[in-house]
């Protein structure tokens, strides 16, 4: 019974963790995004979702590691700065 009370206790730590950082680390968890509609909310969150998990394996993977160890005044906010302006910049509404 310990082993299961331990292991609540570590997972509802891991998703305290992982809503403190969607709510304050950027994403902007507690914006309302619609006053009247409550289907916005639910399309944004699990988006917020999925953009948190590419961030978390882009963080962690080798080659980007390596770049800022290499660079140490590369963030990861300039990165994702210069990938949304690759796409803003081929997206078919540019031709």
């Amino acid at each position: 019974m310990r082993e299961l009370a331990q292991a609540v206790r570590t997972r509802w730590i891991i998703e305290n963790e992982e809503f403190n950082t969607r709510k304050n680390g950027g994403y902007a968890l507690a914006h309302k995004y619609s006053l009247k509609s409550f289907i916005s909310y639910k399309n944004f969150y699990p988006h917020m979702q999925i953009a948190h998990l590419i961030n978390q394996l882009v963080e962690h993977n080798t080659n980007i590691v390596e770049i800022f160890e290499a660079h140490p005044e590369i963030t990861v906010k300039h990165l994702w700065e210069q990938l949304l302006s690759w796409f803003t910049y081929t997206s078919p509404e540019c031709e």
